[in-house]
């Protein structure tokens, strides 16, 4: 009774008890019930709805009525039984459950959930792979910015007018991002296989294993040389299909 014990009332015979239980498990209780005249035994449960009970009544006189409605927003159910008269041994199974804490719901927006997705995705990454696209991006994107600016200069001292449109430039950032994407791949391979490479010559020279953080991933290697061809599919759509590819004159 360490796990369950009625809490009232303090003395016998009572028309009102209160049983409380406070650890899971499976319970069963046994009342005895005597009255002169007809009389109503109602059992109230009071819990988490994944907990449930059921009562097992039985008398050798009278008429039993069972009477069930459920509460769950309250998560409150009641049972009523009426007898006509006389004795009513009434047995209660209860299985009690922990109480189950609903999970609160966040609330996000649809760019909140973005830069979730993005810090998970790039926490598949090495920092090591991070850094080689920081930097050469970094620099890519001054390159590129420079070459065309340069190109658009040229263009319109040459021929005045003849600035590059919004396709033109398009087309030339996605040339400067495939390239972007190709020395970013080769720069991969170069070290994963140099480190492989090197680590083979050292096991085999000292007869022992060399324990260094290996740079082999082969998802990094995928993603690397699927951005080249996404790259290279996008510049020859924007080509061949819509014809964005700016014409120089050569000198």
């Amino acid at each position: 009774m360490t796990a369950a014990k009625i809490t009232s009332p303090k003395t016998y015979p009572a028309d009102n008890f209160n049983f409380t239980v406070t650890t899971p498990g499976h319970y069963t209780i046994t009342l005895s019930f005597n009255y002169s005249s007809d009389y109503n035994v109602t059992i109230t449960t009071t819990g988490d709805p994944s907990s449930s009970s059921s009562a097992n009544p039985s008398t050798p006189i009278g008429v039993i009525r069972s009477v069930v409605t459920t509460h769950i927003p309250q998560y409150i159910s009641h049972a009523t039984y009426y007898v006509s008269s006389g004795p009513l041994l009434l047995t209660i199974e209860l299985d009690v459950n922990a109480l189950t804490v609903p999970a609160e719901v966040v609330n996000r927006t649809p760019w909140e959930d973005f830069l979730n997705w993005l810090a998970r995705f790039g926490a598949a990454f090495p920092t090591w792979v991070k850094l080689i696209y920081l930097v050469l991006g970094l620099q890519f994107t001054l390159v590129g910015y420079t070459w065309i600016g340069f190109e658009n200069r040229t263009r319109e001292k040459n021929v005045p007018g003849s600035a590059f449109d919004f396709g033109n430039k398009v087309y030339l950032w996605s040339e400067v991002a495939q390239k972007f994407f190709l020395t970013t791949f080769l720069i991969i391979i170069v070290l994963m296989g140099g480190q492989f490479i090197g680590l083979s010559m050292l096991n085999v020279m000292f007869l022992l294993p060399v324990n260094m953080l290996s740079l082999w991933d082969l998802f990094v290697l995928c993603f690397a040389g699927g951005m080249v061809i996404i790259a290279y599919i996008t510049k020859l759509i924007l080509r061949k299909t819509l014809d964005w590819e700016p014409t120089f004159e050569e000198n």
